[in-house]
């Protein structure tokens, strides 16, 4: 649609979430050979979840799997047996989460967020039937996986109207060697390929109406921080080191 997001120089392999264009030919280390590439730029937007958010999620998937495994106690309300020991606070938990989930970014607040890499053909060809499928996911999980090269990320906090902040003030601290502040992250170089990254973005988005098109992911996003603090979980049980003292969920 001619009102689509359309980002200078790369194609729309998923209008208003994924972009791609020729890149420089790759290395392949096991052929020895150059291969032929294609660069991808993924736009999406989440609003980070709250501490309290997460520990909801993570105390419906126990429960979830309490009454998957064990029917017998399908009659118990097992969320509210996790959260009605008097001893366990909501400090208590929220400490517990957020030694699990370090992040520059604000709880609550919505990011712009842009991943940025490239892919050999070879590995796009594998895997069609699940971008076929899968779509944005499966080019963001291929990004996650199997880029090493250029691999950036890009997370600006809009502002209150859901619009970007100025973007001199993102270049300004770039030029003086910030990558993390209250306004934005940067996963990678902060050279001059991450400043046309922002400046093609910013081009983009403009009007920043446009921000409302691009994917909003932040319910993946909170089931993956939960699952990230799930895992912790069960790692710990696994090192029999599942009490009271490390888990207060379980209290």
């Amino acid at each position: 649609m001619s009102n689509d997001i359309k980002i200078l120089g790369y194609r729309a392999l998923i209008p208003n979430s994924t972009y791609g264009k020729k890149a420089k030919r790759l290395i392949n280390q096991l052929a020895r050979k150059e291969t032929p590439s294609t660069e991808i730029i993924q736009l999406f937007k989440f609003t980070y979840p709250r501490v309290e958010d997460i520990i909801r999620a993570i105390q419906k998937e126990i429960c979830d799997c309490n009454l998957r495994y064990h029917p017998e106690d399908a009659g118990k309300e097992v969320a509210g047996i996790i959260m009605d020991d008097k001893k366990v606070t909501l400090e208590d938990m929220m400490d517990y989460v957020k030694q699990f989930v370090p992040t520059p970014y604000r709880y609550g607040e919505t990011y712009l967020e842009v991943i940025n890499g490239t892919l050999t053909n070879e590995i796009l060809e594998c895997n069609k039937e699940e971008i076929k499928v899968k779509g944005n996911v499966a080019y963001g999980r291929l990004l996650h996986h199997t880029t090493k090269l250029n691999h950036l990320l890009i997370s600006i906090r809009l502002n209150e109207w859901y619009s970007l902040p100025d973007r001199s003030e993102i270049e300004s601290n770039l030029k003086r060697g910030v990558g993390c502040c209250d306004l934005f992250f940067i996963n990678g170089s902060l050279d001059e390929n991450t400043v046309n990254k922002i400046r093609l973005v910013y081009s983009a988005i403009n009007p920043s109406e446009k921000i409302k098109k691009i994917e909003n992911v932040s319910s993946r996003m909170l089931s993956l921080y939960a699952a990230i603090i799930l895992s912790h979980m069960f790692q710990n049980l696994n090192k029999n080191e599942f009490n009271s003292q490390t888990n207060p969920f379980m209290n």
